[in-house]
Formats: C-alpha cells, structure tokens, sequence
C-alpha cells in the first residue's frame, strides 16, 4: 500500500515536504525517516483519498481480525482459525457481513415471533381458544 508521509524537522530545507512510501499494511507501524535529513517522518492521514497498489490483485482481502489478533488473508484461513479456536474450546461466530436489508428483515421475524408467542401464551393462560 501507498502511505504518504511529511518531513516534521522544521529546521530543515525539507520540512513540510510530502512523500510516498510503499510498504505492506503488516508494516503500518514501522517509523519512516525523510530521505533528505533522516528525521523522523510524520505520517498524513487522509480519508477517502485511496492508497491503493496493485488492485484487483486480491491486496486488500488481508484485514487485521482483532479477535484472532493477526492479519487473515482469506476466508478459508478466518474458517481454519474459527475451527482452531473451537478445538481449544472458544467458539466464535463471524458476525457484520450480513447485507443491512437482511439484518432488518431478521430482526423483524424475531419481534413478530416473540410478540405472536407472547400473545399465544396470554391466550392459554385465559384460556381463550387459539388461532
């Protein structure tokens, strides 16, 4: 991926002078010096401005699970890891990939079921017939 950085040594003739470095997203945290000065380089954030490298090439299917606490690059690795984790006795469940419009309609269902069991219940404890 492409990062863009800025010399911060304001006493230098390259200060405020931005620069692109590639490097791998596992690499994020690695500092950048300014090759002018060799100070340490700020890095600029700048969202929606794509910092993209090779795409379509499958780059940006590797994302960081928080849960695992490593980069997965696939789904088959996230399925092998869930596994892994469910032979150590932690089960997990993928969770935020529903499509929205599927989320809403679960939700949905299950407040309909509760309340038409919820009114099946009142039912028999009256003793009213059931539908």
């Amino acid at each position: 991926m492409k990062y863009t950085y800025r010399c911060n040594q304001s006493e230098c003739a390259c200060w405020n002078i931005e620069f692109e470095i590639e490097k791998f997203a596992r690499d994020i945290d690695v500092k950048e010096v300014c090759k002018a000065c060799l100070h340490t380089a700020e890095r600029l954030f700048r969202p929606g401005r794509p910092q993209i490298m090779n795409a379509g090439d499958g780059w940006n299917d590797h994302t960081y699970n928080p849960a695992f606490g490593k980069v997965i690059g696939s789904k088959a690795q996230l399925r092998k890891e869930m596994a892994e984790a469910k032979a150590r006795g932690n089960e997990m469940v993928e969770v935020g990939n529903e499509p929205l419009h599927k989320i809403h309609q679960h939700a949905e269902a299950t407040q309909a079921h509760k309340h038409k069991e919820g009114w099946r219940k009142v039912s028999r404890d009256l003793g009213l017939p059931e539908d």
